[in-house]
């Protein structure tokens, strides 16, 4: 077992295993699905790729900032 566990191989936990292995930090990343990237993810259809996974888009405009 190593001193740094990561739970999740989201991107959050993905990106935490890179920043540590280029510090040379020993880890162990545990995720409970057959493969890594979380929600994220692409698929092959009739010769397109397209993403996967969770999106944002805002429901109302963003407000408006008082001019300085």
């Amino acid at each position: 077992m190593r001193d740094v566990v990561i739970i999740g191989g989201g991107l959050g936990g993905l990106g935490a295993a890179y920043a540590l292995q280029q510090h040379g930090v020993p880890y162990t990343l545990i995720d409970y699905r057959p493969r890594l990237g979380g929600s994220i993810g692409s698929r092959a259809k009739a010769g397109f790729i397209y993403d996967t996974g969770r999106m944002f888009t805002p429901d109302r405009q963003p407000p408006r900032h008082a001019a300085v």
